[in-house]
């Protein structure tokens, strides 16, 4: 299987795992998230979770984990038995390949 790079790292060095919003990595990257909505996107188009509402959301976090680090966050929601919808992603900046 081929893997990609981007910014030195290979995908099969890259986990995904449940992410608790309550953590304070994950919490950084939530708001490098809103920030960057913030910064482009007109306010109607911003729909954000504040912290303490992902817990009756129905959204699930995912991180991607490079090392111990997490470089990324989804934010997933089920719909039903078969759907379900990609909330919303975010990758920091230094993760991101060129």
């Amino acid at each position: 299987m081929d893997s990609f790079h981007t910014s030195g790292m290979q995908a099969s060095s890259i986990r995904i795992e449940p992410a608790c919003p309550n953590d304070p990595e994950i919490s950084q990257i939530i708001a490098a998230h809103i920030a960057h909505g913030d910064a482009h996107y007109p306010a109607e188009s911003n729909h954000h979770i504040a912290l303490d509402d992902y817990a009756g959301s129905g959204v699930q976090l995912f991180g991607a984990w490079v090392g111990g680090s997490c470089v990324g966050l989804a934010g997933l929601k089920r719909l039903d038995g078969r759907h379900g919808e990609l909330k919303s992603m975010h990758v920091l900046d230094e993760a991101r390949g060129t």
